[in-house]
């Protein structure tokens, strides 16, 4: 009786952990995909080694999320990766750095320390998804208090108001886009941001309300990949693999059967691609 009522959350573990596995994986071989261009500038052989590095671990998670070596391996090199770019690091980059750690910290204690019958990859899941939520939710409270000084609050030296104004310009050069830019919008702009980025962890910590706190903050960082900083599209793709931790298990389930309804899922299910099954 016992292993019957616990196989459902155990299973629903399960699917967490490959689903965060691979948005996580995802957003670090996009990362390093879209800063292609910087490739060209690493002027130190290890640079461009442990890019490659990370976009072949990233791959090898892909290719079976469900394993929680391959998590760690990726977990690995991407830790190694950022402390040689010390003390050179982005907010999210370090927050990175941390995800990365407290995944290599759970990972080991659960191969150690797990309940009866469940799998190791669910045991890790089950784990890190509470420490995972808070985090994230640690980390858009510091990006709001962080913006909580008069300069911000300057549109003249304002980073809210200044990256509007590049987004007006990408849209405008890119896609013939002419987005409204005038001076009246400085404050509304300014304090919507701060709003905004204040409202979205409110609204995923209260369950009721956090389909609509997921679908504010998909809108709010996909605005914000308009830009020519790659690394802003990076802390997007960033915050959309924390999300995923917020999705019910039935919304996780859709994106698995989803997966596996394409023609590259399929061929991953059938072994016969790069992709190999094993999401849950």
């Amino acid at each position: 009786m016992t292993t019957l009522t616990a196989k459902p959350d155990t299973d629903a573990s399960g699917r967490l952990f490959s689903v965060f596995a691979s948005a996580w994986a995802g957003y670090a071989l996009i990362h390093c995909l879209v800063t292609y261009l910087g490739w060209f500038r690493m002027s130190h052989p290890m640079e461009v080694t442990q890019h490659t590095l990370v976009i072949t671990s990233a791959l090898i998670v892909l290719g079976r999320p469900s394993s929680v070596p391959r998590l760690m391996l990726l977990c690995v090199v991407m830790i190694f990766m950022k402390l040689w770019d010390a003390p050179s690091w982005p907010n999210h980059i370090f927050h990175t750095l941390l995800v990365n750690l407290m995944l290599m910290g759970i990972c080991l204690f659960r191969l150690l320390h797990r309940p009866a019958g469940q799998d190791w990859h669910a045991a890790v899941g089950q784990t890190f998804a509470p420490i995972g939520r808070l985090s994230m939710m640690a980390l858009y409270f510091w990006v709001v208090v962080h913006k909580l000084n008069w300069d911000y609050l300057n549109p003249q030296i304002s980073c809210g108001w200044i990256l509007y104004t590049e987004v007006v310009e990408f849209m405008q050069s890119m896609f013939g886009i002419a987005l409204p830019q005038h001076d009246w919008m400085q404050y509304p702009c300014l304090l919507g941001a701060l709003i905004i980025e204040a409202l979205i962890p409110l609204l995923l910590f209260w369950r009721p309300t956090r389909k609509a706190g997921l679908l504010l903050g998909l809108v709010f960082h996909f605005s914000l990949t308009f830009h020519r900083n790659e690394y802003i599209s990076s802390f997007s793709l960033m915050m959309y693999a924390h999300y995923t931790l917020f999705l019910t298990d039935s919304a996780r389930q859709a994106m698995i059967n989803w997966w596996l309804s394409t023609a590259l899922g399929r061929r991953a299910a059938g072994g016969r691609g790069l992709l190999m099954p094993g999401l849950g």
